[in-house]
């Protein structure tokens, strides 16, 4: 049986502000509805996919993880993102090609309230630019990391990214320099 749930995060007063301790919020929230609807099916465990690589980053909501019960087996089995992929590819699961798609808040400075167009002008740049893509907003600057690589792809079709981020409310466009660094928005 497959059964999806529908939880808005933004309704937590506590997680629209960005906090520093968002992920730990919403994890604690998100998992808790998972857990009220596993113990009325009868289902003993939750696993999540935390895996090796969290344990070594800014990851606030392991701890409530930890706190409600979830099993991590990728990470009590050391498995990294990177063997992750491998064995997703060895038997043929169609995500292990696709970039990571981290939480949409992490895209804002801690404190800034969480607005949704990030998500909506970030799937936009995706279908422009391959590879990894964060749209990080700064007051009215949407920053862009990409993988260095696709630089070019992204001045070939720049005035296109720019005139629809625009169009989405963004005031300032700027493509970073450093390129895409996973957490660079971590404290």
């Amino acid at each position: 049986i497959h059964e999806v749930i529908t939880v808005d995060e933004l309704e937590q007063e506590s997680i629209k502000n960005n906090p520093v301790n968002r992920c730990y919020l919403c994890k604690r929230h998100l998992f808790s509805r998972l857990a009220e609807l596993a113990e009325a099916r009868g289902i003993r465990y939750i696993l999540d996919g935390t895996n090796e690589d969290d344990m070594h980053v800014y990851r606030p909501g392991i701890q409530a993880l930890k706190e409600l019960g979830i099993i991590s087996p990728l990470a009590e089995l050391r498995i990294t993102k990177a063997q992750v992929k491998a064995l997703a590819s060895e038997y043929g699961i169609s995500v292990a090609s696709r970039p990571s798609t981290p939480c949409m808040a992490t895209r804002l400075p801690y404190g800034a309230e969480v607005l949704r167009r990030i998500g909506e002008g970030e799937a936009y740049v995706r279908t422009m630019v391959p590879g990894n893509v964060r749209l990080r907003l700064h007051g009215d600057i949407a920053r862009l990391e990409l993988d260095p690589e696709a630089f070019d792809v992204f001045m070939k079709c720049r005035k296109e990214i720019v005139s629809r981020l625009k169009e989405m409310g963004f005031v300032y466009i700027t493509l970073d320099a450093e390129g895409f660094r996973s957490g660079s928005m971590d404290v």
